[in-house]
């Protein structure tokens, strides 16, 4: 998944401050929305080659894909819990418990 990174500071008015955040906390809640979007579009049926967006077999790993607003920050982050996510993003080997 690739990474933007998006700093804003504020040296200003207290109030600006007030009036200007709740406007900046939606807007990057849409684009965190937005950047679902686009990863879940990244992911197409059929095989898929390394280094490219995972196939979809099942749909379950595109279902888990979603947003959040990282708490006490005007950040957002895009991603999923699912178990397999991690290895389907990085690769790896999964062994069975038991042979």
């Amino acid at each position: 998944m690739s990474e933007s990174r998006v700093t804003v500071s504020w040296h200003g008015d207290a109030w600006l401050r007030e009036a200007f955040l709740p406007a900046a906390q939606e807007t990057v809640k849409e684009l965190g929305g937005f950047g679902v979007a686009i990863v879940k579009e990244s992911m197409k049926p059929g095989g898929a080659s390394p280094g490219s967006p995972p196939a979809v077999h099942s749909g379950g790993l595109r279902r888990s894909i979603a947003s959040q607003m990282v708490p006490g920050r005007l950040a957002v982050m895009v991603g999923t819990n699912a178990i397999q996510g991690r290895i389907v993003e990085f690769g790896g080997t999964i062994v069975p418990r038991k042979q």
